[in-house]
């Protein structure tokens, strides 16, 4: 199991256990809070990733169906392939950078947001007392 995967758990296992009674204006509670919070942040960037992922693959597969009715309407060596391949070819290039940039600044997000995860555990950790230990 990926330590970022356990890291996550621990959270939701602290959030899940935190007791609702509880003052909710002490610092343990905030910091629940902020867990809480912070898992939410983390499950919608992962969605909002997912979804441009999918909006670029469908704006792929449209253009490579386009490439593919020029190639069946056009003889092997026609002049006028080229140029509407040639802007077909550029579109998937640019929605390949686009990919790359929305992949990179996905990951450097949710490792801010693991980072601030593993803070928040950390504190929590040295607040509360420890069960058996």
């Amino acid at each position: 199991m990926r330590i970022s995967k356990k890291l996550e758990d621990k959270a939701r296992d602290v959030v899940t256990g935190s007791k609702s009674n509880e003052d909710r204006t002490s610092i343990t509670a905030i910091i629940e809070s902020e867990l809480e919070l912070t898992l939410d942040h983390l499950q919608s960037l992962r969605w909002l990733h997912k979804n441009q992922l999918m909006t670029l693959l469908e704006a792929e597969c449209v253009i490579g169906t386009e490439l593919l009715g020029i190639e069946r309407r056009t003889r092997r060596y026609s002049p006028e392939m080229f140029p509407e391949r040639e802007r077909f070819i550029g579109r998937l290039l640019k929605i390949d950078q686009e990919r790359r940039r929305n992949t990179s600044s996905y990951e450097e997000k949710l490792l801010n947001l693991q980072d601030r995860l593993l803070a928040l555990l950390n504190k929590h950790r040295h607040l509360t007392p420890e069960d058996g230990n």
